[in-house]
């Protein structure tokens, strides 16, 4: 291989607007990467997209580049990939998305660094540099065959973490093409999350053990952004350690480092009124908080650790230290249907958070929550380019895709209405004001651009209901036949209740049971031949508990024997529980409104002395 001089760096962007998209943030890995290379004497460039268009001229001098993507910026990742490597550049790969897929990434990819990546990203260039067998260094994965032969795949277990995070240079971010004034200065002063959500790789990424740079290592990278307007500290939890953080902050007000700053942090800081006082005296403008949800049994599933009271609570103490909160919200738990959401969305405007992100529960790779979704076959699809939180990838339980997707649009819609950006405009709040005003632009454009995406959600629901006009069937069925004795005696006056709602006829058939459900349809015909005027929905009890994964399969069916007649194998879950989900879709048969379905399920539910899992 030739020698290698200059290695250039890329940071794809996302496909789809997102509420992240006219923020100029830069991750910090790849700035990291460039800034060690440069250090041991390679020429670095990192392109980060979301700032400034690649420089293919750049692109096409490098000698090796590298490529860090999340999920959902992976396929404009791979793009890049395949196009440098078509041009004979070896590509390395890295990021949270190829630690977790490195079969994946190598489709695409010579290499691929799993994890962190600062000490295998140098022994690679070495082992390549020298001509050396990549074999032993450990986060990598590669082809055995190299570039010509690819061979098989070799995936070399990943080192222990950095722990000396102040041997680590300070990211040089004159390295990123187009940085400057413009964009956010990023600090890092800590890896890994003493917490475990079910929907977050970070631990699974960088661990949970909380590793932090020194306060004074903290203090000299502020004063290179002395004369900066505003700082972030980009780590998950930045005051995981409340000592080194009031450290930090109290060094920072004694140096006359003044600029303005903003975190990640979690509601329970504001147990600490010391740190509270110092965040506000040290120039604190605003706080980013994973709320995820004010639905309890949402947080229980999410491995939260939080009440919705303290929430509440902490919103209040901030308000009165001055400072801003941006909330953060993850919709669509297997406890979370319609209800909840708007409830959620009451309630944030109740609390007036100044801003707030609602985003769609997404199964990346690498979190607990995605192999429970993939154990179940429940996720959707594997169009990585969806997996912003913007866009449902996965089955809800107690809610329909298309609803999840309305009803977080609904959410985002109405928080940032007209009427609460004016509000904030005569309290003279210029920042909310404007940020409110952004996110009204983000909400139409994503529209715009998802028109399609929303109508191919919309249909399924009428699935159903197409079937029957496909099979010659009256579009609006309006008599359901339930055989007698044979449907537990819940679930029956349940399925009364809910198509009772609807403004169906329930009919009752005197069905013995049989072995076959062949032979249940014949008698069935016979008894529906007894009655008077048409049947259109026949339902049978169901020959297995309905799953999620069974969601894209037809619940109606048409039977021999009975003419003019569909056929409903009672979809209830394992517990007994009746299928929101399939419920759905037959209620669509009745009525083109999807809300109507879903107050006659819950109300149907409630009579059966059932309650839905997220209201208990």
């Amino acid at each position: 291989m030739q020698p290698i001089r200059k290695v250039v760096f890329i940071e794809p962007k996302s496909e789809s607007p997102n509420v992240y998209s006219r923020v100029h943030i830069p991750r910090t890995g790849a700035v990291l990467l460039a800034t060690l290379l440069e250090r041991a004497g390679y020429e670095a460039k990192v392109f980060c997209e979301d700032i400034a268009p690649v420089d293919e001229r750049e692109l096409a001098s490098a000698d090796v580049v590298g490529i860090s993507s999340l999920t959902n910026t992976s396929p404009r990742g791979y793009a890049w990939a395949d196009k440098c490597r078509s041009a004979g550049i070896p590509v390395v790969m890295g990021g949270t998305h190829a630690t977790f897929r490195p079969g994946e990434a190598l489709g695409h990819a010579d290499f691929v660094v799993k994890g962190e990546g600062e000490g295998p990203l140098l022994d690679l260039l070495d082992a390549l540099q020298g001509g050396r067998s990549p074999l032993h260094i450990p986060n990598l994965s590669f082809w055995t065959g190299g570039r010509a032969g690819r061979g098989s795949q070799v995936h070399n277990p990943n080192r222990a973490f950095v722990k000396d995070l102040d041997s680590l240079p300070i990211p040089d971010f004159r390295l990123v093409h187009g940085w400057g004034r413009g964009c956010v200065a990023s600090i890092m002063t800590s890896r890994g999350c003493p917490y475990d959500c079910t929907f977050c790789s970070v631990t699974a990424m960088l661990g949970r053990g909380y590793r932090y740079t020194s306060p004074g290592r903290v203090v000299e990278e502020l004063r290179r952004y002395r004369d900066w307007g505003y700082v972030f500290f980009c780590d998950d939890n930045f005051a995981v350690n409340r000592k080194r953080t009031k450290e930090i902050l109290r060094r920072k007000i004694e140096e006359g480092l003044d600029m303005r700053w903003s975190a990640q942090v979690r509601a329970e800081v504001t147990d600490d009124l010391d740190l509270l006082r110092l965040m506000r005296d040290s120039n604190c403008f605003n706080v980013y908080i994973g709320f995820e949800s004010f639905n309890p049994r949402t947080l229980a599933l999410y491995n939260k650790h939080m009440e919705a009271g303290r929430i509440q609570r902490s919103m209040e103490t901030f308000h009165k230290q001055g400072i801003k909160v941006h909330g953060m919200f993850v919709l669509g738990s297997d406890a979370d249907d319609a209800e909840s959401v708007r409830a959620t969305l009451r309630l944030a405007k109740k609390l007036d958070i100044d801003t707030i992100q609602f985003m769609i529960l997404t199964p990346i790779p690498g979190t607990a929550l995605t192999e429970g979704l993939r154990a179940e076959a429940r996720i959707r699809t594997e169009n990585w380019g969806l997996f912003d939180g913007h866009y449902v990838t996965y089955e809800p339980r107690l809610l329909t895709p298309y609803e999840l997707q309305r009803e977080t649009l609904r959410a985002f819609r109405k928080f940032y209405s007209l009427g609460r950006v004016a509000a904030r405009a005569l309290r003279g709040d210029k920042w909310v004001t404007l940020l409110r005003l952004e996110a009204r632009r983000y909400i139409g454009e994503w529209r715009r651009r998802n028109r399609a995406f929303l109508g191919r959600l919309r249909e399924e629901l009428f699935r159903e209901a197409r079937f029957l006009a496909a099979a010659g069937l009256r579009r609006r069925a309006r008599r359901v036949a339930l055989p007698e004795g044979l449907l537990p005696a819940d679930a029956e006056r349940f399925l009364r209740g809910f198509f009772q709602r609807l403004g169906v006829k329930v009919v009752s058939l005197k069905v013995e049971a049989r072995e076959s459900a062949g032979e249940m349809a014949e008698r069935a015909a016979e008894a529906l031949a007894e009655l008077r005027g048409r049947v259109d929905l026949l339902i049978l009890p169901a020959l297995r508990p309905w799953k999620l994964s069974m969601a894209g399969e037809p619940l109606l069916e048409l039977a021999g024997g009975l003419p003019r007649t569909a056929l409903l194998r009672l979809p209830l879950e394992e517990d007994g529980t009746p299928a929101y989900p399939a419920f759905a879709r037959v209620g669509m048969v009745f009525t083109r409104r999807i809300r109507k379905v879903s107050r006659a399920f819950r109300a149907a539910l409630e009579e059966m002395g059932e309650r839905l899992p997220g209201r208990r």
